[in-house]
């Protein structure tokens, strides 16, 4: 663990390439569904349901239909009866079981479950705070003749705002499609929750740019931005890592925190994590 701090510095950009290299293929464990979209959602939905032609949920608006920040989307939940919004960007994250990823069935169990669960811990289907999902009601139609429908929890509006096709838009939702796409490899390749896969693939993409900016080397300040961000990813600070390449016990109990703090063995963490995404040898 010799000069750690640099080492971080210049090989934390493979967070960003390891991503582009992990395994496609099948592997038991905790999934994802990052190509899910709405319309194979409510699809997935209907299929969990065991709904006939008469008694399906259905697809209200789509994601480029509401102008709630995220990829907010209103269904007709013929399970529930209401009208729920939904933010995709939740849906993606949604774990399960199985040996393939992008298993949408699996991911609607698991909406399934986690309505059930808020449903019996807080009175009412949704999250309380209307942050991934709420119960929302139809309160009229706007100029352009289209539905309004407004969260029982957040007191927000899910209308379309005009009725236009934004190529910006489009290009910015196929980079968050392949966001999700790097992050959900990441988490299922080295086995951490996908919160913490995620930040793993913007911190890489950060360093990534800051080296195109800088041909290749790291400035004093990038530095110190990438140290407070590394920190909040891992909880360990400078010093601590410091510490912990001369003391053994240190760096043991360093590995079990980092580990805990991203969802992972410290077995995981320190023989596969750290050698192949950030490049370091404990």
């Amino acid at each position: 663990m010799n000069n750690l701090a640099n080492k971080a510095w210049k090989l934390l950009v493979l967070a960003s390439l390891a991503t582009t290299l992990a395994s496609c293929g099948g592997n038991s464990g905790t999934h994802t569904s990052p190509n899910i979209t709405a319309t194979k959602f409510v699809d997935a939905l209907n299929y969990v349901d065991h709904a006939g032609y008469y008694n399906e949920s259905e697809l209200i608006k789509n994601t480029y239909e509401t102008i709630r920040a995220g990829d907010w989307f209103v269904i007709w939940d013929e399970k529930s009866l209401e009208y729920v919004a939904v933010d995709l960007v939740y849906i993606k994250t949604l774990q399960y079981f199985d040996y393939y990823q992008n298993q949408y069935s699996k991911t609607a169990d698991e909406f399934r479950d986690q309505q059930d669960d808020d449903e019996y811990w807080n009175g009412l289907m949704g999250d309380g705070f209307g942050a991934d999902y709420e119960i929302v009601d139809y309160v009229g139609d706007n100029y352009w003749g289209d539905s309004v429908f407004e969260g029982i929890d957040s007191g927000l509006l899910y209308e379309d705002e005009e009725d236009t096709h934004d190529v910006s838009l489009m290009a910015g939702e196929k980079e968050q499609h392949q966001f999700y796409k790097k992050a959900a490899q990441v988490s299922f390749t080295y086995n951490v929750d996908m919160k913490t896969s995620m930040a793993l693939v913007t911190l890489g993409k950060k360093v990534e740019n800051m080296l195109v900016k800088t041909n290749g080397e790291l400035t004093t300040d990038d530095q110190v931005a990438l140290m407070g961000d590394l920190q909040s990813v891992t909880g360990v600070t400078l010093e601590e890592l410091t510490a912990a390449a001369t003391d053994s016990k240190k760096k043991d109990k360093l590995v079990k925190d980092i580990a805990e703090k991203i969802g992972t063995s410290a077995d995981n963490l320190e023989n596969r994590l750290l050698p192949e995404v950030f490049g370091l040898n404990m």
